[in-house]
């Protein structure tokens, strides 16, 4: 057993060796260090501080034995929460501290409106590498799908334009938020569908969807799509199990500790929040769930398994959710969406996640001088200066109709290919 295990590794470091010998192994090489670099010093310089406040006292908690919901502070899912836990462990042993309580932030002249818990450098750069090792693996993950479905110069550019885009590069490094873990949950699962390993296809769908729900549509596509792929209905309930145990799994423990209510918290406040807008786009939920069962049932009865129709249909399904303005960094899902469908309008969609990505680096970077003072984050004056220019920007811009652009572009896409193509076809 211990040699088989040595020559599978072996064979693994000798196959990575040449690969990264090869021209295009270079090149990917080349782009991860460069977008690596590019994280890091936009990470040490820019924290976003919100949500990562919550990571804080998540953290605090699991050193008191407290688990994940045991003292309030962590309201989503398991799935994250078991990232934090690792991180908090090593961040532990090294250590670093979390963070610090500041009064001086809540009250009549508080700075700042939603914490007053404020991470420190080092735990900061601790979840930002995770982050930025998430946003990798998405990459590699687009890049393996890419060779399979377009070939090797496309594969490049899906790991280039994803890994260099601005708009991912603030949300991990910034605004500190998960999203790419759920994007490589759903990329998994549908390099997994693809090379028809159903089992494995319904565990990634089924922690992409206890991570944060923006996987349900390509959930329910995947069904047909399963069922057209193999015309066996066995192989379609291989993939239905394996998302229904790992979903038991997850969330048994929860349940039978009686804290469900704590892991849905972050969509049943949502469900109920009448001002933001949350609360009119969940309503619409239920119809465009009901238009991907249908999309799914008329997959398995046409008897093609045609992936590119999976990944234009989830992409214009997930769009509509997002049509009514959200958090920003809820549309990254709809980037590695629009890199994978093949159309040459594509360029659009990059161009609009190009804009968003100026707005969201002017709203997020103006609140990083409140870490300078209170946590000794790398700062200088002329970076404070700098910061101080952007805030009268971020204080008069609104960029919400904007987000609504990329939404929309996602969904007009496809329309527009459709037409350019029959009227080629004239």
């Amino acid at each position: 057993m211990c040699d088989q295990t040595s020559n599978i590794t072996f064979r693994l470091f000798s196959n990575m060796s040449d690969f990264l010998r090869s021209r295009i192994g270079r090149d990917l090489f080349i782009v991860a260090i460069i977008g690596l670099i590019i994280r890091y010093v936009v990470g040490a310089f820019f924290t976003y501080p919100t949500d990562v406040n919550y990571w804080v006292i998540v953290s605090e908690n699991l050193f008191s034995n407290e688990g994940l919901y045991g003292l309030p502070g962590y309201y989503y899912t398991p799935v994250w929460g078991y990232v934090l836990s690792a991180v908090t462990s090593v961040v532990g042993l090294l250590g670093i501290p979390l963070g610090e309580y500041v009064p001086e932030l809540v009250g009549p002249n508080m700075v700042l409106d939603w914490t007053n818990t404020l991470p420190s450098f080092g735990y900061a750069m601790a979840i930002k590498t995770v982050l930025f090792i998430f946003d990798l693996l998405v990459a590699i993950v687009l890049f393996r799908i890419g060779m399979r479905l377009y070939g090797e110069k496309r594969a490049f550019w899906m790991f280039t334009i994803w890994f260099l885009c601005p708009f991912t590069i603030v949300i991990s490094s910034i605004r500190m938020m998960f999203e790419n873990l759920e994007i490589l949950l759903l990329l998994l699962a549908l390099l997994c569908m693809v090379e028809r390993r159903p089992s494995w296809a319904g565990v990634m769908i089924a922690l992409s969807l206890m991570t944060k729900p923006y996987g349900i549509f390509l959930c329910v596509l995947m069904i047909g799509y399963s069922y057209a792929q193999s015309q066996s209905m066995r192989y379609t309930a291989q993939y239905i199990c394996a998302m229904a145990v790992t979903a038991l799994v997850l969330f048994v423990p929860v349940i039978l500790n009686g804290q469900l209510d704590e892991a849905m918290m972050w969509l049943t406040n949502r469900a109920y929040d009448t001002g933001t807008g949350y609360n009119s786009t969940l309503n619409l939920v239920p119809f465009i769930l009901f238009a991907s069962f249908v999309a799914s049932a008329l997959m398995a009865l046409s008897g093609k398994a045609s992936i590119t129709a999976l990944i234009v249909t989830n992409a214009v399904l997930t769009s509509m959710t997002l049509l009514n303005p959200g958090n920003i960094q809820y549309y990254l899902v709809l980037l590695p969406m629009a890199l994978l469908m093949s159309y040459r309008s594509n360029i659009i969609v990059i161009i609009a996640f190009l804009i968003l990505s100026g707005f969201a680096f002017i709203s997020y970077s103006t609140w990083s001088s409140v870490l300078y003072v209170h946590e000794g984050y790398i700062g200088s004056d002329l970076l404070e200066s700098f910061v101080s220019i952007l805030r009268p920007i971020d204080s008069t811009l609104s960029y919400n109709w904007f987000k609504s652009v990329v939404a929309y572009t996602v969904v007009a896409v496809p329309l527009l290919e459709c037409v350019r193509r029959r009227y080629a076809e004239r």
